[in-house]
């Protein structure tokens, strides 16, 4: 199964720094996070899209506009609050970055949305937010029983998972 997944970001780390570090190594830093993630004042949202839900990226692209234009209406007096709201995207999916500019602009004023480069060595919170994208994705894997041994070997069985990682990023959850 191909799940689609909406993200204001794409995984882009420098690989040649990770692949020196042992897995152990790896395991160490991926335990920090979670202390990170809990003290920082955030709140996310995911829209997850299965392959089989969309025919073309045409339909994608109209389903991601429309689920993201009725979040930020349901919330709007939130997303009204600031002057300015950043929206950073490494352009990696064609399909996504149609849709948020679209839906964005058509829901907020069009000077509202400031779109950015997602650079994650001058934007630390892209990393919190690899960190979110890899735990949902995660909690994917354990919900459908298809977890691997690499995230087993990171993460735990799924109690352990659900225990050390889901619950405390459930508390961030935006909606």
């Amino acid at each position: 199964m191909t799940t689609y997944r909406f993200t204001v970001k794409t995984f882009c780390t420098e690989t040649k720094h990770i692949e020196a570090l042992s897995p152990g190594d790896r395991k160490r830093l991926l335990a920090q996070f979670p202390r990170l993630v809990r003290t920082l004042p955030f709140s996310y949202f995911s829209l997850r899209y299965d392959a089989s839900d969309t025919h073309n990226k045409i339909e994608l692209e109209s389903k991601i506009r429309r689920d993201l234009a009725a979040l930020v209406f349901d919330h709007l007096a939130f997303f009204q609050g600031f002057d300015t709201i950043s929206v950073y995207y490494d352009d990696g999916q064609s399909a996504v970055s149609v849709a948020l500019h679209d839906a964005l602009d058509f829901v907020l004023a069009k000077n509202v949305a400031d779109y950015r480069d997602a650079n994650h060595s001058a934007r630390r919170l892209l990393q919190v937010a690899d960190y979110v994208c890899t735990i949902e994705r995660a909690a994917l894997a354990y919900d459908a029983g298809n977890q691997s041994r690499t995230l087993e070997r990171f993460f735990g069985n799924r109690r352990n998972f659900t225990q050390s990682f889901m619950k405390q990023l459930a508390r961030k959850r935006f909606c």
